[in-house]
């Protein structure tokens, strides 16, 4: 992991990336350098009794408490580091796998440090057909409704949006 984050880091920067976003374990261990700015985040699991690594094994999901005290910590420990060039992103995973409170959290807690919330959306088919099955309505749409929305809102993918989602999110801002 360590020379991992060393190794992106320095590409990023040879590359001229002035801001990243990534985990917190990695981002601790980047290159250390005047020219950049970094937000940190963890992904956040809240709504599943399992969920499955990316090798496959199967591990306990965390509750929403045991996320939100983690994320509130991490907020409190890095928020504003280096002269606010060391801030912290909220990260709920993606709708799927996260409850509802959970994801309302991350919002209100992203308004509180004055921080944005990262979050996956609209990647795959297969994703917008299960939140649209277990919430009835659009991603973006549910996303705006437990307050993922506007420009504290940093969406990763948006792949699989109508005409309807994406004029939603041009009236938050977003482009």
């Amino acid at each position: 992991m360590y020379w991992s984050a060393m190794l992106g880091g320095a590409e990023l920067l040879l590359g001229g990336t002035t801001a990243i976003l990534d985990m917190e374990r990695c981002i601790t261990r980047r290159p250390r350098s005047g020219r950049s700015s970094a937000s940190v985040s963890g992904p956040w699991w809240g709504s599943a009794s399992w969920t499955r690594t990316p090798r496959g094994a199967a591990r306990a999901a965390e509750s929403t408490d045991a996320a939100l005290a983690e994320a509130e910590s991490l907020a409190r420990r890095w928020h504003g580091a280096a002269g606010d060039r060391l801030r912290v992103c909220f990260a709920p995973r993606f709708v799927p796998s996260c409850s509802g409170p959970l994801l309302r959290a991350a919002s209100e807690l992203a308004a509180l440090f004055g921080a944005q919330v990262h979050t996956h959306a609209a990647e795959t088919i297969v994703e917008r057909e299960t939140v649209l099955r277990t919430t009835g309505m659009e991603e973006i749409a549910y996303l705006d409704s437990v307050g993922i929305s506007g420009k504290s809102a940093a969406l990763a993918h948006c792949v699989w949006v109508d005409q309807h989602e994406t004029a939603r999110l041009a009236r938050q801002g977003r482009t």
